[in-house]
């Protein structure tokens, strides 16, 4: 059961004083303290500020090591710390679990999906198309208000070569 507002926490102990925060559903255990942008609970221990899902998995699983430093979400529910809802694992794993789930939000993204991205896969074929028919590539990026650096990177397939 969630901590009510005003209840002391003096003389409890890290656990106890977590579980206070959290309110059990019937699939996610939901964090209802502090949370981050990002919606991940943000708990106090020892003077310093630590990531629930990381304390609940630690509480459960014992210490974090350095070669699986990352606990991620099955239910992909950031203020969730049930601890059979968690998982361990490496940088590439976090990173391939973010794109699978659709949540890599990176500029290194390809394709429209890159959040800074000029260009469409409709406007890329048609700068395909004018490179066939053999327009220079500082026309092609007047045309569509890019650097002709953008236009050869396209030409050359180093990127957009989907």
């Amino acid at each position: 059961m969630a901590r009510r507002s005003g209840e002391r926490t003096f003389g409890l102990s890290n656990e106890e004083r977590f579980w206070l925060v959290v309110r059990k559903t019937e699939t996610c255990w939901l964090w209802e303290g502090t949370r981050n942008q990002k919606g991940y609970g943000r708990f106090w221990i020892n003077g310093r500020l630590e990531s629930a899902h990381r304390f609940s998995s630690m509480m459960a699983h014992g210490p974090i090591l350095p070669d699986k430093p990352h606990v991620l979400h099955h239910c992909d529910n950031p203020p969730c710390v049930r601890p059979d809802h968690l998982w361990r694992g490496t940088n590439l794993e976090n990173a391939q679990d973010k794109a699978r789930k659709k949540r890599a939000r990176s500029r290194y993204q390809s394709g429209e999906c890159n959040r800074i991205a000029k260009l469409t896969r409709l406007k890329v074929a048609q700068i395909r198309a004018f490179i066939i028919l053999g327009v220079s590539c500082e026309a092609i990026a007047a045309e569509y208000q890019v650097s002709a650096g953008l236009i050869w990177l396209i030409r050359t397939r180093k990127i957009w070569n989907g």
